[in-house]
């Protein structure tokens, strides 16, 4: 899965923040999950930092630092309540947790294959009858919200209209440290 978008179209929505995320241990980081992680995400890292998008959409930092949750294995019991069709990870085509949004969303990495390929995989609160809620992007994290803001997907992945359709330099990042 070559990504469509680079951090370079991002800017063109978010203003990259004036924190950087020199300070993470990506080794240690990658060493607690036993895996790398994708390269956009740590690029993404690297020019944002984690925080929110307009207040809604919160990316998560690698590892829990400053008060922050982190990325992190979510458990297998919290999966079963939200009826996840994904076991955690580390199991083959496990889920990474990444974030959320203001709307209880949550938004997953789908740990299979090569992380630079690792899909995003949303669990949407808001659904239909009979609708799980689970939606399974074929792209990463930049991709992900590139497409997003530019209604690329047939509907919106998130519960909210915060992000989806947003013109260019709408979009404020905050970085939550």
């Amino acid at each position: 899965m070559a990504p469509r978008y680079t951090l370079d179209d991002l800017t063109e929505y978010i203003t990259p923040s004036a924190w950087r995320a020199e300070g993470f241990d990506w080794r240690r980081d990658e060493q607690a999950i036993d895996s790398t992680l994708p390269s956009d995400y740590e690029n993404f890292m690297r020019s944002y930092g984690p925080g929110g998008i307009a207040g809604y959409l919160y990316i998560e930092p690698p590892m829990a630092v400053d008060g922050l949750q982190g990325m992190s294995v979510p458990e297998g019991d919290l999966l079963a309540d939200m009826e996840s069709p994904y076991p955690a990870f580390p199991e083959p085509g496990g889920l990474v947790y990444l974030g959320g949004d203001s709307d209880a969303d949550v938004i997953f990495y789908l740990a299979e294959g090569n992380p630079d390929e690792w899909a995003i995989v949303v669990r949407r609160r808001h659904n239909s009858y009979n609708d799980t809620g689970w939606r399974l992007y074929r792209c990463g994290l930049v991709d992900f919200l590139v497409r997003m803001f530019r209604r690329e997907f047939d509907g919106n992945p998130l519960s909210g209209n915060d992000l989806w359709g947003r013109g260019r330099h709408e979009l404020e990042f905050q970085s939550d440290l």
